[in-house]
């Protein structure tokens, strides 16, 4: 499980995590080198986009080894707390080759009239199958943009389910995944 409290990581039993063939790290750990590896929304001419790089309070690069099938399913919580606060995170996930994963990512809130903006890249190798399941519940009064995008490669597979309760603002964006 990972909770992102307003963009901040935290990261709970990384051992258990990097036993199951998952490396889970702090963007604000990562060399230049392994980031750039992404997409990268830093030459985006979309300005959400660039508001989210020049305001990235914290981000996470999550790396599935090739032929590793986790068997449960990785938890990411958004929890976004306080008034008028504003946030913006990152998630970059790696799947290698014939590898799978199952993610369960909540957004939730416990504050009124905050704005939370939300990235994730995603890379899919040869095979790799990532069944996304993202829960956003609760956002009342508070303002949620979100935008999944990345690459996959021959037979990979990615399945993206949505459910949003209980919010006046919210803004979902899937990107083309190319081949």
């Amino acid at each position: 499980t990972v909770i992102l409290c307003n963009g901040k990581v935290t990261i709970l039993n990384p051992e258990k995590t990097q036993a199951s063939g998952v490396e889970l790290i702090k963007l604000s750990e990562c060399s230049r080198e392994e980031i750039t590896t992404f997409a990268n929304s830093e030459n985006s001419k979309d300005i959400f986009d660039a508001l989210n790089v020049l305001y990235l309070n914290e981000g996470l690069v999550i790396k599935v080894a090739d032929k590793t099938i986790v068997k449960e399913p990785l938890t990411l919580i958004h929890l976004i707390t306080g008034e008028e606060s504003v946030h913006h995170s990152r998630l970059l996930l790696s799947l290698g080759k014939n590898s799978q994963l199952d993610v369960i990512q909540q957004f939730v809130s416990k504050g009124n009239l905050s704005y939370s903006h939300h990235i994730t890249e995603l890379q899919l190798a040869d095979g790799a199958i990532l069944n996304w399941h993202k829960l956003q519940l609760g956002l009342g009064s508070n303002f949620l943009i979100s935008r999944e995008t990345g690459t996959q490669s021959a037979n990979s597979r990615f399945t993206f389910h949505t459910h949003t309760v209980d919010s006046e603002f919210v803004r979902n964006e899937i990107g083309r995944a190319h081949v």
